[in-house]
């Protein structure tokens, strides 16, 4: 079973040092990679790609490869 949970909302309940960058949305550049090695050889066995458009009127959409 493989449970993904993101809220970029949710700040870390940590102090950050002022050089560390945090945001509320997700990078529209960036791609996303989860890797799942389901046999221990330390290769990925299933991958799951994320990326997000760029932010409109408060909101972002999201696409799962």
């Amino acid at each position: 079973m493989l449970i993904i949970d993101s809220n970029p909302t949710v700040r870390p309940p940590v102090e950050l040092p002022a050089t560390v960058v945090t945001s509320r949305e997700f990078h529209p550049a960036a791609v996303y990679r989860i890797n799942v090695d389901n046999d221990g050889d330390a290769q990925a066995d299933v991958a799951f790609t994320f990326t997000f458009s760029e932010l409109e009127s408060g909101a972002q959409t999201g696409t799962a490869y």
